[in-house]
């Protein structure tokens, strides 16, 4: 498998390298950037430093994003390129909306409100009544409020930077290769579970709304909340502690599968390796001269094969 990096400086006049010396690419279903580590072989130490990246794995996109931090010197006899770099979704994260309620609020409405560089989203015409924005809460915030008042979801971010609110639905599954499982495993975290939200009215009588986590209690985890009340579900208060428990809840239950190779797969594509299969929540992939190695998880929450 050929792996390459696109290096764009602030001049725009874009170089390739095409020998990787390692390289490490997360990206993950509740996070809308993914993460590139990388070292590739450098013409010149004198080669000016790239503000843009883009990594592919056989010719196809796997990851597009500026610079965090990089760096040309000498090692071991070879000039060396090392980058850091997130995908252009970290935008969202960067930016603030006005504060306030956005009525009549659609995906494109709360995106279009900057402009993003390398950010796409999903053509959906949905409308949710209001999506509430506080001081200095990021954009994707209100993204995140309009995927859950517009179905019970979560958005996530799909290559290169494609903002999602609404499931897959292709059947066919991406087969990875038996022969080269390396690992599986499975995995349980709970250290954000929430048991039990006890939320104020309008006139902040705390305890005038109590939602338990029954699944915390089934496990004997003890987590209880007290929030003022949630101008974001105004017309549904049940939902501003239901949204609460579920996000305090994500990634609780998880099983992986680690190969060598890559098979293309993306952020929520269908995978199946033997009596493995499901929604993708998870993918890292590493590799150098000597090959490259995928490690896959599936999250089972309420957001993830459910």
């Amino acid at each position: 498998m050929t792996v390459s990096l696109i290096c764009t400086p602030a001049d725009g006049t874009a170089y390739t390298l095409t020998k990787c010396l390692r390289f490490s690419l997360l990206r993950e279903r509740y996070q809308p950037f993914s993460v590139l580590r990388a070292e590739f072989a450098a013409e010149s130490p004198d080669a000016p430093l790239p503000q843009h990246v883009t990594l592919k794995l056989d010719g196809q996109t796997a990851h597009a994003g500026l610079i965090q931090r990089a760096d040309i010197c000498k090692k071991d006899g070879m000039t060396v390129l090392t980058v850091f770099a997130k995908g252009d979704g970290v935008a969202l994260l960067r930016s603030q909306l006005d504060p306030g309620k956005y009525y009549s609020a659609t995906l494109q409405s709360l995106l279009s409100a900057y402009t993003l560089p390398g950010v796409t989203y999903e053509n959906v015409a949905d409308t949710v009544n209001y999506i509430n924005v506080d001081e200095r809460q990021p954009l994707w915030e209100a993204v995140i409020a309009y995927a859950y008042k517009r179905s019970g979801g979560f958005p996530y971010v799909r290559v290169p930077n494609l903002v999602c609110v609404s499931p897959q639905t292709g059947q066919t599954a991406v087969a990875l290769p038996q022969n080269a499982v390396l690992a599986r495993g499975n995995a349980l975290d709970t250290a954000d579970v929430i048991s039990r939200i006890d939320m104020a009215d309008l006139d902040g009588t705390y305890g005038s709304f109590t939602l338990t986590n029954a699944e915390a209690v089934r496990r004997g985890i003890v987590s209880v909340q007290n929030m003022r009340f949630d101008q974001q579900f105004l017309y549904a208060p049940p939902d501003a502690m239901q949204f609460r428990i579920s996000r305090s809840s994500r990634r609780m239950l998880a099983q992986s599968v680690r190969y060598a190779g890559y098979c293309g797969e993306d952020i929520e594509d269908l995978i199946a390796c033997g009596t493995l299969s499901g929604r993708v929540s998870r993918i890292h992939t590493t590799g150098g001269p000597d090959g490259i190695m995928t490690e896959d998880t599936l999250y089972t929450d309420d957001f993830c094969n459910t």
